[in-house]
């Protein structure tokens, strides 16, 4: 890297861009000899074994057989179902085998959960890399990747067979068959009148062992499955505006309460009685006349009214309501600011000249920009991306806040619009169903920018240009549940192997980035 410097001075209290960062050395070394190659697709028929990463704190993967029916399917970085000792994991695809281990029972992969891989070659490559870096579990690593929705439960199901519903019919006349004891049969009865199916944890509490059910397993009266089921989903309530006679009974009561204004208590009630009448017709016209049924949430907004206003509105009948699932296409955020028209003061220049002219090198680099704050480093930022935008790659924007990934994110929408340009955020605070749909958005190529706090350095955007870290010196870019690692070194990492620019941006950097 070269040591040219760039000065971010003048109202910025002379401080610096510098364009170059020095490491550890062990990182140094890690960074240039610890990245492992994956296996890819060369055509033709898919090797018929795998080896998956799991969601276990083991340094290993598990190979598995990949069934006639799934090759072609099965791809590094697909999610897979597979068994597991007696349970069912989801695991992550690492690379494909023409082999498997000698003297090794291998079982089959059960299900491919993706018909495109969820995990690009490049992160599937940093994934090793935090893995032996930071000796971390690889599957652990995946795990972190990955969106919670991702993950699936599963559970376990006696069914009754068509052999065990004739015995427990045969055992209605009181006599046992089929060497039943007494339990059993009650038990095959108890299963029959309950639609011949029921989990495992209740069946145990219907005076059978676990003995006894695998007897029943082996003679074929019940089978054992085990039902993956996906997380529920997440419902929200909608509200709508009933009309009709509805309409007539706010109408009668307005009028009634028109006529008790002659005391000065009813006078006073008259005041409240029409603050809370304009409160009322503002949720109508929204609900029958604007906009029709609305989400609570977006309803007390828009409406400017209280919780209290609309469960009274339900009372008096005037609004209905029900739940309905969250639709995983709505967009969370709000869009609708208008993009900022601020000039570049002459500082501001120096710095995007410095960032342009490590871009026309096209190759893998590491700068720092280094601003106090209030100074329009975010304004540097959105110049930049915007600069690589033209170029047709993509942007990560990394944040140490969640507030502040909610502004930047705001402000990159602004800039570069919702749909448009493809702009996702990706943070803790949003709900499964939230996160799930901003990193399929950027899986499928919808977005082209995303914001977010440490974790979304593994947005799985390809053809990354630029990598940006906010304030890298703060401590919130350190994990610290397994797997560990440092957001910003990571970021590094990952822009090396995209052979991108990483601008760090600082108001107070250390020793090592200066």
């Amino acid at each position: 890297m070269d040591r040219n410097r760039h000065d971010f001075c003048g109202d910025f209290s002379h401080q610096p861009i510098d364009s170059y960062f020095i490491p550890h050395p062990s990182f140094l070394y890690a960074l240039s000899s610890a990245f492992p190659c994956t296996d890819t697709l060369h055509g033709g028929m898919t090797p018929p074994f795998c080896d998956v990463a799991l969601p276990l704190p083991l340094r290993t993967t598990f190979t598995y057989a990949v069934p006639e029916m799934l090759r072609g399917l099965v791809q590094p970085g697909s999610r897979v179902l597979v068994p597991f000792r007696k349970k069912a994991m989801v695991g992550v695809v690492v690379k494909l085998a023409e082999s498997a281990p000698h003297g090794t029972k291998i079982r089959e992969i059960t299900r491919v959960l993706d018909f495109v891989p969820a995990l690009t070659p490049k992160l599937i490559e940093l994934a090793h890399w935090i893995a032996g870096y930071y000796l971390a579990p690889v599957g652990e690593v995946f795990r972190a990747m990955l969106p919670p929705v991702t993950e699936l439960k599963s559970q376990h199901q006696v069914i009754l067979t068509d052999a065990g519903r004739e015995a427990a019919e045969s055992l209605s006349g009181g006599e046992l068959s089929h060497g039943l004891t007494s339990g059993e049969a009650a038990f095959l009865a108890k299963l029959k009148e309950r639609k011949a199916t029921l989990p495992l944890g209740p069946a145990a509490k219907l005076g059978v062992d676990a003995s006894a059910l695998q007897r029943l397993q082996r003679r074929g009266l019940i089978e054992i499955r085990e039902i993956v089921q996906g997380r529920s989903r997440r419902t929200q309530r909608v509200i709508a505006w009933k009309g009709g006679t509805t309409t007539e009974k706010l109408v009668e009561k307005e009028n009634e309460e028109e006529n008790n204004t002659e005391t000065p208590l009813g006078a006073a009630q008259g005041k409240q009685s029409a603050l809370r009448k304009r409160r009322e017709e503002r949720v109508r016209e929204l609900l029958e006349t604007e906009r029709g049924p609305l989400p609570l949430p977006q309803l007390l907004k828009l409406a400017q009214v209280t919780r209290a206003v609309v469960e009274r509105m339900l009372r008096d009948g005037l609004l209905e309501s029900w739940e309905e699932p969250i639709d995983p296409a709505e967009d969370p955020f709000d869009a609708g600011n208008s993009p900022p028209a601020h000039e570049l003061n002459a500082e501001q220049e120096s710095a995007i000249k410095a960032i342009r002219a490590r871009f026309e090198l096209g190759e893998f680099g590491v700068q720092l920009l280094h601003g106090v704050t209030g100074s329009g480093k975010t304004e540097v930022y959105l110049r930049a991306v915007q600069e690589m935008l033209a170029r047709g790659k993509t942007a990560i924007v990394l944040v140490p806040e969640i507030a502040l990934t909610l502004w930047i994110g705001r402000q990159c929408r602004s800039w570069f619009g919702a749909r448009f340009e493809g702009v996702a955020v990706l943070h803790s605070a949003l709900s499964d169903v939230e996160r799930a749909r901003e990193w399929w958005r950027v899986r499928n190529g919808e977005a082209r920018v995303v914001v977010g706090t440490r974790s979304a350095v593994f947005a799985p955007l390809e053809n990354v240009g630029l990598i940006i870290v906010d304030e890298e010196q703060e401590n919130s870019f350190k994990q610290e549940e397994t797997p560990r690692y440092h957001g910003r070194d990571v970021a590094i990492v990952r822009a090396k192997m995209e052979k991108a620019l990483a601008l760090l941006g600082s108001a107070t950097p250390g020793e090592r980035e200066i």
